[in-house]
């Protein structure tokens, strides 16, 4: 996954950055899922963000407890409208470059969807122009003990 990420990156000349705090607990939850959440995250991140931009993927710890994995883009973003569309099963936002690209309009759905699954908080933030940044928290009854090395990497 990383590595195809990592490629894409790469071809579009946008900084991938991404950093998970040292001592993290693990989740406990379907492995399968995660990954996919993260996967449609930063697909839609790639996809809609113009070369030469940056994609930011973070997973910390906070002060609640809860464990807080971001994907945050330079991308196209979009307006309070258009996140309502773009989180509506087969819902795609008009403009030139989302019809541009490809999609089936599930990514974000899904994503969120798989979230609410595991008792995560799916939060979207967006601005037109100026990019999109998803967060979701999983709550600390869902973590067990710290993962021993952290992970950092930019490509």
């Amino acid at each position: 996954m990383q590595e195809n990420f990592c490629l894409h990156a790469k071809q579009k000349d946008i900084a991938l950055n991404v950093t998970v705090e040292a001592g993290l607990p693990n989740l406990m939850g379907s492995w399968r899922m995660v990954r996919q959440i993260l996967t449609n995250l930063v697909s839609n991140a790639l996809k809609f963000t113009s070369d030469r931009g940056t994609v930011t993927i973070t997973a910390t710890l906070a002060g609640g407890g809860e464990l807080l994995i971001s994907v945050a883009d330079t991308g196209i973003g979009m307006s309070e409208a258009e996140i309502a569309i773009a989180l509506t099963p087969f819902g795609q936002v008009d403009g030139a470059l989302s019809r541009s690209h490809e999609g089936t309009g599930l990514g974000l759905p899904l994503a969120r969807a798989m979230a609410k699954l595991h008792q995560a908080e799916f939060r979207i933030g967006s601005v037109r122009g100026a990019g999109t940044s998803v967060e979701i928290a999983f709550p600390a009854a869902r973590l067990i003990g710290p993962v021993e090395q952290p992970i950092s990497a930019s490509a």
